[in-house]
């Protein structure tokens, strides 16, 4: 035993320099494995004989936190537009004067609008429009809306009896469909100027009353998951209020300009 003591202790002597090497060709292969698996590869050779396939698990897991840390970050950013919302109108108290309303009103639709569908927009090429209707004589009317041409905002006309929008109204019921094609009962605008697979509608219950309609549609197909869906009632919810108070003051305006 003491005779291999010996041994060991005079190779690690003369060939320390050696085994110093080693250490540091590992140390790099590991670091160059360790990147390959970062970068996602599939499959990693070294030395173009041993081959292996990162841990399955540990990607899932990956792909889970950052799933997760995404959709964390846009309950943020919603939750951020809510308050906004709620605080402006809770400044304007009971009622604003005449010269000031139509105005207030038209800059916070112009501010959540777009914020509603910046947030909700995950894939770069698709493309989102958020529209309130009301109904008036002739149907479902665009009383505010975003990603529509002002042309087609002042003619899109939506039956209240045909139409997911006037399905919604009329059952106060929320209808979402991520293929829309796939709705045997389902009628396509032969007006509307934009094509969409995916469709959104919540209605906006003021009082136990539906007054209007929170409509979503994306270009894309599967735009919207279960919790963006949540989030447009939410917004349906926190602008019920406002469109009541809006409809109150039209209705007065159609009275005194009948008088």
């Amino acid at each position: 035993m003491e005779l291999l003591e010996g041994i060991l202790h005079k190779i690690l002597e003369e060939y320390s320099w050696a085994l110093a090497v080693c250490l540091i060709a590992f140390a790099l292969l590991f670091l160059v494995l360790l990147l390959k698996v970062i970068r996602g590869e599939q499959e990693v050779t070294v030395f173009r004989v041993i081959k292996f396939t990162p841990n399955k698990a540990l990607e899932t897991l990956k792909e889970q936190f950052d799933e997760l840390n995404e959709h964390s970050e846009l309950k943020s950013h919603v939750l951020k537009l809510m308050n906004q919302t709620v605080l402006t109108l809770s400044q304007w108290g009971d009622s604003l004067p005449d010269a000031e309303f139509e105005k207030k009103i038209r800059s916070l639709y112009e501010f959540v609008l777009p914020g509603l569908a910046t947030l909700l927009t995950k894939q770069r090429n698709n493309s989102l429009r958020v529209a309130v209707f009301t109904e008036r004589e002739e149907g479902l009317k665009i009383l505010h809306g975003f990603g529509y041409s002002v042309e087609g905002k002042n003619k899109l006309t939506l039956s209240v009896g045909k139409s997911k929008a006037g399905y919604c109204y009329t059952h106060g019921e929320i209808y979402s469909n991520m293929d829309i094609s796939t709705d045997p009962t389902y009628e396509r605008n032969p007006k509307a100027s934009k094509e969409y697979f995916s469709l959104v509608c919540v209605p906006i219950v003021y009082q136990n009353e539906v007054i209007g309609v929170l409509n979503v549609d994306g270009l894309n197909k599967n735009s919207f998951d279960r919790d963006d869906i949540d989030y447009i009632g939410y917004f349906a919810n926190v602008l019920a209020p406002l469109l009541n108070m809006e409809l109150k003051y039209n209705e007065r305006l159609l009275k005194e300009a009948a008088i």
